[in-house]
C-alpha cells in the first residue's frame, strides 16, 4: 500500500517539476523576446534600414459597451477584500483576495514597499520595455468569477492579456492607465 502512495506521490512530484519547468521555458522566451535589440541598433552594424518616419500608432479604443470605472473603495476582512468600482447605476462590487485588496490600496495610496510585489514586478518590467499599458477591462461575470484583460501596446503591436480584474486594476493603477467594465455588469441593483 505505502508503495503505491510513495509512486503516486512521486509521479505528482515529477509532473509538478514538469509543469514548473514548461513555465520557467516560456517565461525565459517572452523575457527574451522583452529584452532582444534589433541589430540597427548596434553602432559597429551600419544601418542599412531606410530613414522613414514612423507614425504613432493610434490609441486603440475600448469596446463600445464598455463605460470607462475608477476604484471608489476598498475594504479589508480577515478573510478577503471587497473591491467597489463606480458603475454608471451604481457601484460593481467583487471579492478579492486579501493581498490584491492591499496591494491595490497601496496602489490607490502610493504606498511602496521595501520589495516589490507581483504587481510592482510586472509595472516596472512594462515601464522599463516599449510597452505600455493603454487600458484594462472588466469583462463578464461566469460562475461567480469576473473575468478581465489587460490591453498593451508595443511599437506597432496591439497585445491582449487575459487576467484577473483584481491584478488587472492594481496594474492598471500603477501605470496610470484607465479602467472600463462591460455595460452588463452594470445592471440596476436589486432591492429584497
Amino acid at each position: 500500500m505505502k508503495t503505491n502512495k510513495t509512486n503516486l506521490f512521486e509521479i505528482f512530484l515529477i509532473v509538478l517539476v514538469i509543469i514548473n519547468l514548461l513555465c520557467f521555458s516560456i517565461f525565459l522566451r517572452i523575457l527574451q523576446g522583452l529584452l532582444t535589440v534589433p541589430v540597427s541598433n548596434i553602432s559597429c552594424v551600419p544601418n542599412l534600414t531606410p530613414n522613414v518616419t514612423k507614425k504613432p500608432m493610434p490609441t486603440p479604443r475600448p469596446p463600445i459597451n464598455y463605460i470607462e470605472s475608477e476604484v471608489k473603495s476598498v475594504n479589508l476582512t480577515d478573510r478577503f477584500g471587497i473591491l467597489e468600482l463606480s458603475c454608471e447605476t451604481g457601484n460593481l462590487r467583487m471579492i478579492v483576495d486579501v493581498s490584491q485588496a492591499i496591494s491595490i490600496l497601496n496602489a490607490l495610496n502610493n504606498v511602496t514597499s521595501l520589495r516589490p510585489n507581483t504587481h510592482d514586478l510586472v509595472s516596472n518590467i512594462i515601464n522599463s520595455t516599449s510597452l505600455q499599458v493603454v487600458y484594462v477591462t472588466i469583462d463578464k461575470l461566469v460562475n461567480n468569477t469576473y473575468y478581465g484583460t489587460v490591453y498593451l501596446i508595443d511599437n506597432s503591436n496591439f497585445l491582449k492579456i487575459d487576467s484577473r480584474p483584481s491584478d488587472a486594476i492594481a496594474i492598471a493603477l500603477r501605470t496610470e492607465s484607465k479602467i472600463y467594465i462591460n455595460r452588463e455588469l452594470c445592471r440596476p441593483p436589486v432591492h429584497l
